[in-house]
């Protein structure tokens, strides 16, 4: 379960929600989010965004209410997670300053825009700041996911977790627009595996790979219409290979 610190105004109970609504990014399965309600996502009784009882500390609780990211809104990425195993935890936030930004790189997370604090830094199973572009997530062996770009000039990002190692082949299918979409993929550092030529053209199908991750993190596909191109939608997916076995998405 991944909480957030974004209230749901449709929660109608303090057991809060799974955030439907809010517009946050695809999480890989079997993960869900978790949303406390709007009366209670401050509380730290156990009802609030952070499913911790404070009052149940043997010395008086060292805060009256849980922090929450100055903007905490969904479209921004900005907000805080809670992730525990039942044993360790990690948090994570985006970083606005400046000054301080640098830090998500250095902080021995996986996710380079992420700060990530916390007694396990593998907890967080996708990178929650979304980008100012569409952002979706996929899963390795998961289905296809369709994104659309609505104007000229617009690039859409799908991300995937993947583990350093894995041999992995990516499939596109292009379902409607003219003229071509670009497709990059973008490493956990920032490098690239493709380069800008490889395209995908109207009503077609293409897959790139199989090919193996060098790094263990989020990865992404970049998703670009041309100039000539709107309202385009294309849909992608990635497959697994290992030990000489195929798992496929169906």
């Amino acid at each position: 379960m991944i909480y957030v610190s974004l209230p749901d105004p449709a929660a109608t109970s303090s057991a809060g929600d799974q955030c439907q609504g809010l517009g946050l990014t695809l999480l890989p399965s079997p993960y869900q989010y978790h949303c406390a309600a709007t009366s209670t996502y401050r509380l730290t009784d156990g009802s609030g965004w952070i499913p911790v009882d404070l009052s149940q500390l043997s010395a008086s609780p060292p805060i009256s209410a849980w922090p929450v990211d100055p903007v905490n809104t969904s479209s921004t990425g900005q907000f805080y997670t809670y992730q525990t195993d039942g044993t360790t935890y990690e948090l994570t936030s985006a970083l606005e300053s400046q000054k301080y930004a640098p830090l998500s790189s250095n902080d021995g997370g996986a996710y380079t825009d992420l700060y990530e604090a916390g007694t396990n830094k593998t907890l967080a199973p996708d990178d929650y700041f979304a980008d100012a572009n569409a952002h979706y997530g996929i899963a390795i062996g998961g289905l296809a996911v369709t994104v659309t770009t609505a104007a000229a000039n617009v690039t859409s990002t799908l991300t995937f977790r993947g583990l350093a190692g894995q041999i992995i082949t990516i499939d596109y299918n292009e379902a409607s627009g003219g003229g071509c979409v670009t497709v990059n993929i973008v490493h956990p550092d920032g490098t690239e595996t493709l380069d800008n030529e490889s395209c995908v053209t109207n009503n077609s199908a293409t897959t790139r790979g199989p090919m193996t991750l060098p790094l263990t993190g989020t990865y992404k596909i970049v998703l670009s219409a041309g100039g000539e191109n709107t309202n385009r939608s294309a849909g992608a997916y990635t497959r697994c290979a290992a030990g000489g076995a195929r798992s496929t998405a169906s």
